[in-house]
């Protein structure tokens, strides 16, 4: 591009600004939402790095799905495709790595290959399919001979499938298009892109915004292409392509109603929509207004008989129907009969009509839908209808947007609760629904997902469905967790590629986090595997870690099934009033010593410490509906008994009677059917912790709803194993993480960690040094006792049976 400076000199516009441009846009502060547009929408921008690696790897695998090497070795050919792909390679001929058939038979891939971003924002995922694939051209076929024989081919059977014999005109004057194109730019990449452009890239947003960055994106990366020729028209500069067929704003997770379908194919209907999709192709080479003017014009025609023919076919379908039933209850004698029989079959048809009127409203939708509306937005997607893609896409690519369902009072669980999504959950996220929404707009069988995402699915309890999903339907091929820096968002990532169908197997995979810096991938002999088994967690753990896995599971027993219960604390529903201070304890205890009877000690999820908690002197008004079996049921508090206590409570009596969490009065807290086990032997944890706190307390002390606790069981046996770094390695490879980057040792993830039970006399040397921990804590809640943990840590190796190898592998990722 030139620019008219005083030094007259050229500039770049690099195109991956207009992806930034486009995350700016969206991060545009509203103040009264008190959020950014690009936190509404869950947008953000992928970096090109992580782009170049997901297309690389996809694209790979579209193309050896549709070729095969002359030698037959699969992997050495695997391994030439990446070369095409790869733009680090500085090598720009492909003459020794592959011969004349495979060149030809990869360039004839490429051209019928076809992608799709179903959240494309600015285009960072298509321009990165652009590019690979017009490299991987430049190497096969540098004078685009090939190119330029497949594109006439093409345009060919498109004129044989679309026009009559009559527009035998357009088809010659798209050959000479095709061939006015290669004169001029025969050693250019200039034909290569637009050909991969008009016939296998495309894109879909809900925001039309992201669609017109990522069009000027693409008319940027041709415009560049080009040389200027000052003798001639226009400079000598081809028009660039209309994209308006290609970037459609649109929802991706709604799709037509299978009936709908049904509709679009009948002859008539199928036949017009065949003259929208010629139309639409004319219009991507438009090379004047008027020219496009003609297209929309023919276009809004034809769609409006499109209109006209399904509303005929539906009249036309009631009309025979209800001749139907007047033929058949004129078969019957009696004239009752013939009453009785046309009114129960009247309704049944009633009852069909209301289903025909809703897959009509769905196909009215496709013939009104507007491609050339810069501004609008389609409520649903069809790929064929849209694009003219049936069977399925080779690759599916993107970064789908992270909002939580349940935002906003559930209205995106509400809209998307119905649309048939089998991984739908209320607590999930929308991008869970895109891997499923993505993998059905895949090529059966052979057709690759390559997303980044959040990875809380992977573990999260959420995330089971869509675990299970995958798991069972599908083949995934790669994960890479990349933590938190791939993005400006307190979120670890993660880049998981798929086959459509098949079921999961090991596969390869590597956290990012776990590896001490280096490239972006990891060479191979750095990468481990993960092992998907449907609803359990996936795990990224190399060879060594998943024997300590495997030899965990050999040895334990889940917690879940020791004869324990696990709870959370307290939840008040409003902790300034029914958690105090000593102060006020004892203001109220002056003011009535019955107050006494019901403020217990509470424990802050901050207050846990690893063995014994250090209690902060808070206090719990406790004033509960009852407990215990009716035999010895402890009675409800009434808080008129206590008249200090009710008098503070009354300071507060407008939130109590607004929280959700609310006893049989406002006074009351929740019912809580473990009440009495607060005073039981127990164990105290807190939610987010780097390793395992869990803290012995036999007093009757309670926690609030930022810890848990655990009674039954050998405790103080129970509180060895869970503080020791084997039970914190398998949270750090099981549980989820916060947005701060913080293990969650929430009470579903806790109770699978696998339990050795060995015998009491074996359990009678961790009860031993627990004890010995617990009295130095008790004497100076500071004191050292790393020399008693390490021997714990030792016992518990020894438990499950690790070697020196195994113990670590355990120790190299958890801290003393």
């Amino acid at each position: 591009m030139e620019e008219n400076t005083p030094l007259d000199r050229e500039v770049a516009l690099d195109p991956e600004l207009l992806g930034r441009a486009f995350e700016n846009l969206l991060a545009a502060y509203n103040p009264e939402t008190r959020e950014t547009a690009r936190k509404a929408t869950g947008s953000y921008y992928t970096p090109r790095q992580v782009v170049d690696y997901m297309v690389r790897e996809a694209l790979t695998e579209a193309l050896a799905a549709r070729t095969r090497p002359a030698d037959g070795d699969a992997a050495f050919w695997r391994e030439r495709l990446q070369y095409l792909l790869d733009p680090s390679d500085a090598m720009d001929d492909a003459e020794e790595l592959f011969d004349e058939g495979e060149r030809r038979a990869v360039v004839a891939a490429v051209a019928d290959i076809r992608t799709l971003d179903p959240a494309a924002g600015s285009g960072a995922f298509p321009m990165g399919v652009l590019q690979a694939l017009t490299l991987a051209l430049r190497r096969l076929d540098p004078d685009n001979a090939l190119w330029e024989e497949f594109q006439r081919e093409r345009a060919k059977a498109r004129a044989g499938e679309a026009f009559d014999t009559e527009d035998r005109a357009r088809r010659d004057d798209a050959l000479r298009e095709i061939s006015g194109t290669f004169e001029k730019y025969r050693q250019s990449d200039f034909g290569r892109k637009l050909y991969l452009i008009q016939n296998g890239i495309f894109g879909v947003d809900v925001q039309p915004v992201a669609c017109q960055i990522a069009k000027l994106r693409f008319f940027i990366s041709l415009v560049i292409e080009q040389d200027a020729d000052p003798g001639a028209p226009n400079l000598g500069i081809k028009p660039l392509p209309n994209l308006e067929t290609r970037f459609a704003a649109a929802d991706t997770l709604i799709g037509l109603r299978a009936d709908a379908g049904g509709l679009l194919h009948h002859d008539g209907v199928a036949a017009k929509r065949r003259e929208i999709a010629a139309v639409r192709e004319r219009y991507f080479l438009a090379d004047s207004r008027r020219k496009k003017l003609d297209c929309m014009d023919e276009e809004t025609r034809l769609r409006g008989q499109l209109r006209d023919i399904l509303d005929r076919e539906r009249e036309t379908w009631a009309a025979a129907r209800e001749r139907d039933i007047e033929r058949r209850a004129e078969e019957l004698p009696k004239p009752d009969d013939r009453k009785r029989f046309r009114k129960g079959e009247l309704a049944k048809l009633a009852d069909r009509l209301r289903a025909y009127d809703a897959a009509l409203a769905d196909a009215r939708g496709v013939a009104e839908w507007d491609p050339y509306d810069q501004n609008g937005r389609a409520d649903w997607f069809d790929a064929e209808h849209m694009f003219g893609v049936s069977g399925g896409f080779d690759v599916v690519i993107g970064n789908p947007p992270y909002i939580q369902l349940q935002k906003d009072g559930g209205l995106l669980g509400r809209r998307y609760r119905s649309a048939g999504y089998e991984t739908f959950t209320r607590t999930g996220d929308i991008y869970q629904l895109f891997y499923e929404r993505g993998c059905g707009l895949l090529k059966p069988g052979t057709g690759t997902l390559a997303y980044i995402t959040s990875n809380s699915w992977l573990k999260a309890e959420y995330g089971k469905p869509l675990r299970r999903w995958i798991a069972e339907r599908h083949t995934p091929l790669r994960l890479i967790e990349m933590g938190k820096d791939v993005f400006d968002a307190i979120v670890d990532t993660g880049v998981l590629l798929v086959r459509e169908g098949g079921e999961a197997a090991r596969f390869p995979a590597v956290d990012m986090d776990r590896l001490d810096g280096g490239a972006f991938p990891p060479p191979e002999r750095r990468w481990g595997e993960a092992r998907p088994r449907e609803e359990a967690p996936w795990s990224v753990l190399s060879p060594v870690e998943w024997r300590v896995l495997d030899k965990m599971n050999a040895k334990g027993t889940p917690l879940k099934d020791w004869d324990v219960r696990i709870n959370r604390g307290v939840l008040t529903g409003y902790n300034e009033a029914f958690i105090i201070d000593d102060d006020t304890r004892d203001a109220l205890i002056a003011e009535d010593p019955r107050s006494g009877e019901i403020v217990k000690p509470i424990l802050r999820g901050r207050d846990i410490r690893r063995w014994r908690a250090r209690w902060a002197g808070k206090w719990l008004i406790d004033t509960h509906n009852g407990y215990g079996e009716e035999s010895d049921r402890v009675p409800p508090v009434d808080v008129a008994d206590y008249p200090a206590v009710k008098r503070h409570l009354d300071r507060f009596l407008p939130q109590l009677q607004r929280r959700q969490d609310k006893g049989k009065t406002p006074y009351n807290l929740r019912n809580c059917a473990y009440h009495e086990d607060f005073g039981e032997e127990k164990l105290f944890w807190m939610d987010l912790t780097d390793r395992g706190r869990f803290a012995y307390d036999s007093s009757e002390t309670f926690a609030a709803n930022t810890g848990y606790i655990l009674v039954g069981g050998p405790s103080k046996f129970l509180c060895s194993v869970l503080n020791s770094r084997l039970a914190t390695w398998f949270m750090d490879n099981a549980a989820m993480t916060s947005g701060m980057g913080v293990t969650r040792w929430i009470n579903t993830t806790v109770s699978r960690i696998p339990v050795s039970n060995p015998p009491p006399e074996e359990q009678h040397r961790f009860i031993c040094l627990v004890d010995r921990i617990l009295a130095a804590k008790d004497a100076d809640p500071d004191a050292d006792t790393t020399a008693e943990e390490a021997e714990i840590d030792r016992l518990v190796f020894e438990l499950y049976g690790l070697d020196g190898q195994e113990i670590s592998a355990v120790e190299g990722t958890i801290p003393s």
